[in-house]
């Protein structure tokens, strides 16, 4: 017959020590997302309307093993080059980019002008009410 076991223990809000048959592991977070970090590796769980996803950011998938695993797994991450390269002074700051810069200019604006006009509207509507119920 098969026994399990599992304590959690709140050491602050948001901070749990788990205790189970398998080892200690500490979670953080809040209610539908945490992180989770264990020997076996760190884990990222959410839960949103019921729907569960768990991701594992670190370590091993598991720590019990399958008869169909396979024996030469690929590594989680590529080598990365240790020189970093950036991009001409002239090329990022090039009269091609005033355009662009412009734009964005232009949509905030805009974006700007309907709320006060949306503002505006509401503080007509009020005033009008206001001499109604007055």
């Amino acid at each position: 017959m098969a026994w399990s076991y599992r304590k959690r223990i709140k050491i602050i809000p948001g901070v749990h020590l788990n205790i189970s048959k398998r080892g200690i592991s500490t979670s953080i977070g809040i209610k539908g997302a945490s992180l989770n970090f264990s020997s076996s590796g760190t884990r990222l769980n959410t839960n949103v309307l019921g729907f569960t996803n768990s991701y594992r950011i670190s370590g091993s998938s598991s720590q019990r093993t399958s008869p169909l695993s396979n024996p030469d797994p690929q590594p989680l991450y590529t080598e990365l080059s240790d020189n970093i390269f950036s991009a001409d002074l002239h090329e990022i700051t090039s009269q091609n980019m005033a355009g662009i810069k412009e734009s964005i200019l232009l949509a905030q604006l805009q974006k700007d002008l309907k709320k006060i006009k949306k503002d505006l509207r509401f503080s007509k509507t009020k005033k009008i009410a206001s001499y109604i119920f007055i």
